[in-house]
């Protein structure tokens, strides 16, 4: 179990992006889900990523837009997406205020 107030900040893409670990460490585990907290225009940067693995992102707040393959996908509150990871992905906050998402990615990284 992992409350809210003890969630432990993972990594920073950049300065408007914040992750932070939902679950607690264990080496059994197949998935990791990530709360992402992105202020308004923040992007994961200029380069695309692709890596080993699948992505889920649920949209808790705010707006968010994917692009997969170089087709864009908008994702509003309540909105979800489901990719491989090998695919060329990039992401922005296209909300004018912070958005936060659920990220699960397998297998863990962090």
């Amino acid at each position: 179990m992992v409350t809210a107030k003890d969630r432990k900040s993972v990594r920073h893409i950049g300065k408007d992006i914040r992750m932070y670990l939902l679950s607690t460490p264990n080496p059994n585990r197949q998935m990791e889900p990530l709360l992402f907290e992105m202020k308004a225009n923040a992007d994961s940067g200029d380069s695309v990523y692709t890596h080993f693995g699948q992505e889920f992102v649920l949209v808790l707040s705010g707006a968010i837009e994917i692009c997969l393959n170089d087709k864009d996908y908008v994702l509003k509150k309540g909105d979800s997406i489901y990719f491989n990871s090998s695919t060329p992905h990039s992401f922005r906050n296209i909300y004018k205020g912070t958005t936060e998402a659920l990220w699960v990615v397998t297998p863990p990284t962090f």
